[in-house]
C-alpha cells in the first residue's frame, strides 16, 4: 500500500488496511489537510526562532489557535514547486540502487517513482 493509494482512493485504502489488520471498520470522514506542506515566506525569521529555542517558549506560552492563524499569515499557501528535469536528472542516479532495493524488499512496483 502506498501514499499514491491513499491519496487517489481513500476508501478502498482504508477497507484494504482495515481487513490487513483484521479490525472492524471504521468510517473517517475527515477531509481536512493535515500537516500540509507550506513554503515559509520569511526563512530567516523561522531561523531565528528555531536558534533562540523560542518555539518551545512559544507553543508553552501562547494558544494553539493564534499560533496557528499567525503561521497561515507567515507561510505561502501556494502549492510547492515541482522539481525540476534537471534536479531529476542528477538525484535519480544517486538514489537509483536504493530504489532498486526497496522494490525487492516490498515486493511492489515503485517504477513511478522514477518519473
Amino acid at each position: 500500500m502506498s501514499f499514491d493509494d491513499l491519496k487517489n482512493n481513500q476508501e478502498l485504502f482504508l477497507k484494504r488496511l482495515f481487513d490487513f489488520l483484521d479490525i472492524e471498520a471504521v468510517t473517517i470522514n475527515d477531509k481536512q489537510k493535515k500537516n500540509a506542506a507550506s513554503i515559509q515566506k520569511y526563512s530567516f525569521l523561522n531561523t531565528i526562532i528555531k536558534c533562540l529555542k523560542l518555539n518551545v517558549i512559544i507553543s508553552t506560552i501562547i494558544p494553539k489557535s493564534l499560533i496557528q492563524s499567525t503561521k497561515s499569515v507567515l507561510t505561502n499557501t501556494e502549492p510547492i514547486p515541482k522539481m525540476s528535469s534537471a534536479d531529476k536528472e542528477i538525484l535519480l542516479p544517486y538514489f537509483k540502487s536504493d530504489l532498486e532495493k526497496l522494490q525487492v524488499l516490498i515486493d511492489a512496483d515503485i517504477s513511478s517513482w522514477y518519473k
